[in-house]
């Protein structure tokens, strides 16, 4: 791509977001009275003041060249919107103010103050050849004896230097000294920065010189041209945490959309040093947020997202960890979503590519969730036909924070079928689970790399102390030369119950009971709505569920309330071939996506009307697996 190229898809990139908030702005509501649920609001760049002398919380955003607020007392059910201020025509004089972005409302020393950025298409004398117009654009502070004005200027240009391009400023106060913490834009100076400076007590004007704190770039997570270096900081925000350490929110963009990280000084203040977590808060675009605490004493941040003309406030509660903050679950004006948020894609393999088929046991030696999955061969050289999903191996992953984050571990040490097929073996769709001190895993085996399917294979049962080095038992015996895919619950009278895919029916989900683990009885087909694979049992909410891969139909439900008669749901899951967890209060369906080229996702599950569901993939996902051993049933 040539550079004036890429400087036409960043410039089409961000007039495209500008676009958004103009044309957000521009279908504002009229002024109200009305009662709105938060779910309702939409509007970005929120703010969110507590106002403990009103007992009322106070959410103001951008309107069309104006500033909108929303009252609630309990974060769930708001009252508005009113305009609290409307750009007079010569607020800076001849220049003509087109927009405010960014408001935030503070109180100090007894008064209200806004924070907003004004906007202009006021041309700067020096001008870059293909690059954004470089162009009047400031923090300014404003003040007012009330929440809703009128608010009055100190001057008729923005507080920060008039020669730099500033948006976003926010208040801070250190060792009772008041600053402005803001971003110098990235149009002006092409790697965007955040700095501060000193404000006078009134906070009508500064007091010396910017101080830099850190460029976009320090970061590791934001996306930079590689060309042209230019790098976005939007939205700073901060927050002293319990430890003494002072915490930034910002926002910039990753290859999701914006996106909001963090920044920690050790030494609690603006000074710095600045350090960056390498993660970030929120990636499912959305950012610019801001931080609060509630009238109960819970840590918040509120932001937007999606970041485009549907952008909508919403509201995470915070965890102060002593080393960072995190992101506990969102509050959606009913309950708090419990859990950590997770990356989309949950996880990749970092060998293949392709990790497929994935299912998790909780590992009590390590105190870690463990994800097993098929290693695909998605970048094998060589290969014909389906001989890359030949040849394989079975992936291990870990996680350490409740499933929210997956690492590689390498792949489990078996060996069965080795002794025959040293280099041509092939492993499967592995189930493993923990019985009486014992992991189990039930795994599909090919004696050798096939190009096409037409071959023969079994589930083999191998055990294990510590759910690395395995130990083969040998075959399960289930009449067929053709079986793959187990899945394995026990029931509430002790029995152990396996459901599989036996190829050589035309209905190919069948199931078979055990006493022990060890011998085994056919029973016949499970279910014959479909044919199908990859079939998964759980026990959750008072019912038995019954998900299988039925390919083209996709991954369909059955449910039961006895483990043996089904009936088929409407609804279906999404993905392919996975896992359902269930784990204290919830469960979440793990799946891959993909046909050569995969990846392992997860959704949290629900029951509604009595039918199993999945939530949106597009949407956060929040997770929290607990680490206690969980029934097999």
């Amino acid at each position: 791509m040539t550079r004036n190229a890429r400087l036409l898809v960043i410039g089409v990139m961000l007039f495209s977001i500008r676009l958004a908030t103009a044309v957000q702005n521009r279908r504002v509501p009229q002024d109200s009275d009305a009662s709105i649920p938060l779910s309702d609001i939409r509007m970005r760049d929120v703010c969110i003041l507590p106002d403990s002398t009103t007992q009322t919380y106070y959410m103001i955003g951008p309107g069309w060249n104006s500033v909108r607020i929303y009252t609630s007392k309990d974060l769930k059910i708001w009252r508005g919107p009113k305009t609290i201020f409307q750009t007079p025509d010569d607020i800076w004089g001849d220049i003509k103010v087109v927009g405010i972005w960014a408001p935030e409302m503070h109180t100090y020393k007894g008064k209200y103050y806004l924070f907003l950025t004004f906007d202009t298409r006021h041309m700067w004398p020096e001008q870059w050849r293909g690059w954004r117009p470089r162009v009047t654009r400031g923090s300014q502070i404003l003040v007012s004896n009330s929440p809703t004005g009128p608010f009055t200027p100190f001057a008729d240009h923005s507080t920060l230097p008039v020669d730099m391009m500033t948006l976003d400023g926010t208040l801070w106060v250190e060792d009772g000294v008041p600053y402005m913490v803001y971003c110098h834009e990235w149009v002006q100076i092409c790697n965007g920065t955040i700095e501060y400076i000193q404000l006078k007590d009134d906070l009508s004007a500064t007091v010396g010189e910017p101080v830099k704190m850190f460029h976009a770039s320090a970061a590791s997570w934001p996306k930079t041209d590689e060309q042209d270096g230019n790098t976005v900081t939007d939205g700073p925000y901060l927050y002293t945490g319990k430890t003494g350490k002072l915490y930034m929110v910002w926002s910039s963009y990753t290859e999701t959309g914006y996106t909001e990280g963090i920044a920690i000084s050790e030494s609690g203040t603006l000074a710095g040093p600045w350090t960056h977590q390498a993660e970030p808060l929120y990636t499912d675009d959305g950012g610019h947020g801001m931080l609060f605490t509630t009238f109960d004493g819970k840590l918040m941040n509120v932001l937007h997202s999606p970041n485009n003309r549907d952008a909508r406030p919403r509201i995470f509660e915070m965890e102060d960890t002593g080393e960072t903050l995190r992101m506990v679950g969102e509050f959606t004006g009913e309950e708090t979503r419990s859990g950590r948020q997770v990356p989309r894609p949950l996880y990749r393999d970092p060998i293949f590519d392709a990790p497929t088929d994935p299912t998790l046991c909780f590992n009590s030696e390590s105190q870690k969730w463990f994800m097993y999955y098929t290693a695909r061969r998605a970048t094998a050289a060589g290969v014909q036909g389906v001989e890359w999903i030949h040849g394989t191996d079975i992936g291990t992953a870990a996680s350490s924070d409740g499933g929210a984050t997956w690492s590689y571990m390498g792949t489990a040490d078996i060996t069965y079928g080795k002794d025959r097929h040293p280099d041509d073996y092939t492993y499967w769709a592995p189930e493993v689970i923990w019985a009486d001190g014992v992991y189990h895993i039930f795994l599909s085996f090919v004696p050798g790399i096939f190009r096409d399917w037409d071959h023969p294979r079994e589930i083999v049962h191998l055990t294990s102390r510590d759910g690395i080095k395995w130990e083969a038992i040998g075959p399960v015996d289930l009449d067929s030369d053709r079986v793959i895919d187990a899945a394995v619950i026990q029931l509430p009278n002790g029995l152990w119950r396996m459901w599989y895919k036996d190829e050589r029916r035309d209905k190919s989900l069948c199931y078979a009971d055990s006493p022990d683990l060890m011998t085994w009885q056919t029973k016949g087909h499970a279910v014959t709505d479909y044919n199908g694979e990859g079939p998964k049992v759980i026990h959750w909410k008072g019912r038995y569920w019954l998900i299988a891969d039925c390919w083209r139909n996709g991954m369909r439900v059955w449910s039961s309330d006895d483990c043996t008669n089904w009936t088929l749901q409407d609804g279906r899951l999404p993905g392919n071939h996975g896992d359902a967890v269930v784990s204290g209060n919830g469960a979440w369906w793990f799946y891959f996506v993909g046909h050569k080229r995969a990846h392992i996702d997860v959704v949290e599950l629900d029951v509604v009307d009595g039918v199993l569901t999945a939530g949106d993939p597009g949407q956060p996902t929040f997770i929290d697996l607990k680490s206690i051993r969980e029934a097999e049933r």
